[in-house]
């Protein structure tokens, strides 16, 4: 996954604190529904034609359903008997895509374009076998920066003083881990007095445990420039 940044804001109320969500500071997510895809195997009429499987997967072998917008995304072959990965000669309509060196039966294709239909092909050159596939485009699906033990966005002050690290989550399954390399974390007090710290990792360090624990009611916590990748 690419590296991006997001943001979100903790407000201490009395006894509370608010979760606002990455709106707030104006951090547009891409969401997209689930689109359907359908793969063909009308292939053409003549008996002796074998047909090719094509497949969508995450790196970790994992059936996909779209192509991720600015990422390379696997695709695998599947081949008849007799058949060689060197005679298959794979085309999109959209994108780039080619053969990766340590499998002649796995290509990578880069799509920078979301919302596009996309027709992927493979056809042995002898003309023995062809197989098709069709996907959608979509963009990447952004993790949601948040804490433990949150209700709805709700969280105790004592809870909070007691977070220990930064979660990443999504409403939508994401085909590959995302890691959270760093963070800074601002505190504006109900006098108007800021103090930040910066963060490496997804765990707080002392240095930000130290910064919580002087949360009080009428204070912000600003989680900014969270580096995701």
């Amino acid at each position: 996954m690419k590296l991006v940044h997001l943001s979100f804001l903790a407000v201490i109320l009395l006894n509370s604190i608010c979760a606002l969500p990455l709106a707030f500071y104006g951090i547009m997510q891409n969401s997209s529904s689930k689109m359907e895809y359908e793969e063909f195997d009308d292939l053409a009429e003549t008996e002796n034609l074998e047909y090719i499987q094509i497949y969508l997967e995450t790196e970790n072998g994992e059936e996909q359903d779209f192509i991720y917008t600015g990422e390379y995304n696997r695709i695998r072959i599947d081949l008849p008997d007799g058949i060689e990965a060197e005679n298959i000669i794979m085309e999109t309509t959209a994108g780039t895509l080619e053969r990766t060196e340590s499998d002649p039966t796995v290509f990578r294709i880069l799509v920078k374009e979301e919302n596009i239909d996309i027709e992927i092909t493979a056809i042995e050159k002898n003309g023995r076998a062809e197989g098709y596939f069709y996907t959608q485009s979509v963009n990447f699906p952004l993790p949601q920066p948040g804490l433990l033990e949150e209700d709805n966005g709700n969280i105790s002050i004592e809870k909070f003083k007691k977070q220990g690290q930064l979660i990443l989550t999504n409403k939508t399954e994401l085909p590959y881990l995302c890691k959270c390399n760093s963070f800074s974390v601002t505190r504006i007090s109900k006098d108007n007095k800021r103090e930040t710290v910066k963060n490496s990792g997804d765990a707080f360090s002392l240095e930000l445990k130290a910064l919580t624990a002087k949360a009080e009611a009428g204070d912000i916590f600003i989680f900014e420039d969270i580096s995701v990748s």
